[in-house]
């Protein structure tokens, strides 16, 4: 599962192993494909599952402040850094670990493959916990183990998403949206977030089981103007060192 814990399985990979080093996990994956199965299931008909992927093996190739500072404009795309962590993601696409036609799926069209066993695991965030439970795969089913390391001397860091809420400036009702976003942000609020399995902002709410303290995570620079400025360029970039 995408998130603080890395990747969620069901109990096809728990047998093959400790899942801790790249190496591990692709012995692991080569032990599935030998059965008849994926080592994972993938839904890319929306690029951005495939950004998750990157973001991991990004950080795990060449660690968090690299990947934060290509974030930000500071590092090329086509960098020997960035072509590594590519070359360690061809090393899993020659193998076949991940489905068929994935470019097909959505994230959640890709889901069927894990509850039927057909692939091992999913990188995903906390959101596709719910849709997996109502499957069938409940907590005897269902675990979450860590990105394994790339590089043992590459420290170990976390992606996971931020949902925000917002009222738009022609709301029809703004009163009626300030009370929704009020309840959002008050404890009764926060507690069902983290009931849902998502990590709560209000500090008098514990984070679910299996999530770091909030004052252990550090988020990574973001500016939004920049981001918004550049974003042409940046696609255009990328589609020409990678296509589109």
């Amino acid at each position: 599962m995408r998130g603080e814990t890395g990747h969620g399985y069901d109990p096809i990979f728990e047998p093959l192993g400790e899942t801790r080093t790249f190496a591990e996990m692709k012995a692991n994956c080569q032990a599935i494909l030998d059965s008849g199965k994926k080592c994972f299931t993938i839904g890319t008909k929306f690029l951005w599952t495939a950004g998750g992927w990157f973001d991991y093996l990004n950080m795990r190739t060449n660690g968090y402040q690299f990947h934060a500072d290509l974030m930000a404009g500071e590092h090329k795309w086509d960098s020997p850094e960035v072509r590594q962590t590519f070359a360690n993601w061809r090393e899993l696409l020659d193998m076949g670990a991940f489905i068929d036609n994935h470019t097909s799926y959505s994230w959640q069209e890709s889901l069927p493959f894990m509850v039927s066993g057909d692939a091992a695991a999913i990188l995903k965030g906390n959101f596709a916990v719910a849709p997996l439970r109502e499957a069938g795969l409940d907590d005897d089913k269902l675990d979450f183990y860590q990105f394994p390391a790339i590089d043992e001397d590459v420290e170990m860091a976390e992606d996971a998403p931020t949902d925000t809420f917002h009222i738009p400036a022609g709301a029809e009702n703004p009163e009626a949206a300030k009370a929704f976003v009020d309840f959002l942000i008050s404890a009764d609020g926060q507690q069902l977030a983290a009931d849902m399995g998502y990590l709560p902002a209000h500090p008098d709410i514990a984070p679910p089981a299996g999530f770091p303290a909030r004052e252990d995570i550090t988020l990574m620079p973001f500016d939004p103007a920049k981001a918004l400025a550049d974003e042409r360029d940046n696609k255009e970039r990328f589609i020409e060192l990678f296509g589109g």
